[in-house]
């Protein structure tokens, strides 16, 4: 009996401590905004660099983009062609704009190298930008689109190193590049389907719905976080995974999610009505400002010396220092 009571006793602290574990608290702050900037039009990327913000217009198809100081002045504005996007590489170091001309072609411009590059390819159907999805890092691209495999290629040559088929079946996804740049997450955008892709095997390691999920919960985003994956489901639900898909945690988040990034050591969110959130690297509490901008906020960043960015549907692109608890240590 005293046996039982013992077994009992330790049973009891351990899933005590499982949930205390998964805790998540909610605390209001006020977020110390130096300056804002209104564009001419809707912001479509807004990229932190080293000592300011990149912004793309989207006022003629996402073809100019702004160059802004840490002060928000504007310093430069540069012409590409319309429909560019503009991605950051995986080392978060350099800004690259991407066109497709939906024939043959992309061109690549390393903004920060000044360096183009014009990749000619007959493997898909359309050469759009915005249609395929991007990764870079170490002289490495990764690209797939709809109903594609999935292509790495060697930079600068282009030379295909390996084709994983993907079945996507020809849903338009969301997507997340795990830190040790061996696993790629694919998620179906508004579904729930979670792949994870063995990038130096080129196999599929899982194929299914999110990690403590059901088919009624609906996939809004993903990014790497930190050694995870974390994806944002319907409903403010977040769920965190390691690097293969493995469950980590889910939480409530309690804030209406409508875009996200990572700002220091924190996960920020910017929410449908003009508020920002700011989740410690433990995903333990968040910490949720007053109202930045006038309705969602599209956009939230950072730069390397320690300015954060935001934009929003007012068109506004706002600074403010990142939060003393999302500074690494």
């Amino acid at each position: 009996m005293k046996s039982f009571r013992f077994f009992f006793l330790v049973t009891s602290v351990i899933l005590l401590s499982a949930c205390s574990s998964n805790k998540f608290e909610q605390v209001p702050m006020t977020l110390d905004v130096k300056g804002e900037k209104k564009l001419d039009a809707g912001i479509a990327y807004l990229l932190g660099v080293d000592d300011g913000v990149y912004a793309a217009h989207d006022f003629k198809g996402y073809d100019q983009l702004l160059v802004l100081s840490s002060a928000l002045e504007l310093l430069e504005s540069r012409d590409f062609d319309d429909f560019s996007i503009f991605i950051k590489d995986e080392k978060n170091d350099e800004v690259i704009s991407i066109f497709g001309d939906n024939k043959n072609k992309f061109v690549f411009n390393f903004i920060k190298k000044n360096e183009e590059y014009t990749f000619i390819t007959e493997k898909d159907g359309r050469t759009s930008a915005y249609y395929t999805e991007w990764h870079f890092f170490d002289n490495t691209m990764i690209n797939f689109s709809r109903g594609s495999p999935v292509r790495i290629y060697k930079l600068p040559s282009f030379e295909l190193k390996k084709e994983i088929p993907a079945l996507l079946r020809g849903f338009r996804v969301h997507h997340a590049l795990s830190e040790s740049k061996e696993f790629l997450h694919i998620l179906q955008q508004d579904g729930n389907n979670h792949k994870v892709i063995d990038l130096d095997d080129g196999v599929i390691l899982s194929d299914g719905y999110v990690a403590m999920t059901d088919r009624s919960e609906k996939v809004v985003g993903a990014m790497k976080f930190h050694d995870d994956i974390v994806i944002f489901m319907r409903g403010n639900k977040l769920v965190q995974v390691d690097e293969r898909g493995n469950f980590i945690k889910a939480l409530p988040l309690h804030v209406s999610v409508e875009s996200f990034g990572q700002v220091g050591d924190c996960l920020s969110i910017g929410t449908v009505d003009g508020h920002i959130g700011f989740i410690t690297k433990d995903l333990s509490t968040i910490y949720v400002t007053q109202q930045v901008h006038n309705g969602w906020v599209s956009h939230v960043t950072t730069d390397l010396e320690g300015v954060g960015y935001s934009a929003g549907v007012d068109r506004k692109v706002v600074s403010w220092p990142v939060p003393d608890m999302c500074l690494s240590n």
